[in-house]
């Protein structure tokens, strides 16, 4: 049930998106501490 696509997630917290390679992206910018990832497969 994973899917091998660049997903974007956004941070509702910050609202700050931050896109790391492909593997996973990671989303947070010293907001209130929201950090989204999402499960990178090797």
């Amino acid at each position: 049930m994973s899917e091998q696509q660049s997903k974007t997630y956004e941070c509702q917290t910050c609202g700050v998106l931050m896109k790391t390679s492909g593997e996973y992206t990671k989303c947070y910018f010293g907001c209130i501490g929201d950090i989204m990832e999402v499960e990178n497969n090797e």
